[in-house]
């Protein structure tokens, strides 16, 4: 399609209850957020690194660890969202896909007090 894609940011601001309900985003007008899921997923699994899923196992340890920064740490490997966000469409264009990305939204991603 040619919408963007929700910012990294603001995927990685949400809570955990969007999974449990988040099967049917499609037919709450939230397609974006179900595909960029998907993509997401499917970058961290094949295409990041070796093709080995190795960040994403990290990435799932600490959270299940409720280490919910450190999670945050090892997706980002040291870059800002936007230059992952800029990995995974490189990536992805391999294939033929032209990823865009909606800006952040204001006040997304920023550590609770």
């Amino acid at each position: 399609g040619r919408d963007s894609l929700p910012a990294l940011e603001d995927l990685l601001a949400r809570d955990s209850s969007h999974s449990a309900s988040g099967h049917d985003q499609i037919l709450k007008g939230k397609g974006t957020e179900y595909w960029a899921d998907l993509l997401w997923t499917v970058y961290w699994c094949h295409l990041e690194g070796e093709g080995r899923a190795d960040r994403l196992r990290r990435y799932l340890m600490a959270w299940d660890a409720e280490e919910q920064e450190k999670a945050r740490a090892i997706l980002l490997d040291g870059k800002s969202p936007s230059e992952v966000q800029k990995d995974m469409a490189e990536a992805w264009k391999k294939f033929g896909m032209k990823l865009k990305f909606a800006p952040p939204s204001p006040g997304e991603g920023k550590a609770q007090d």
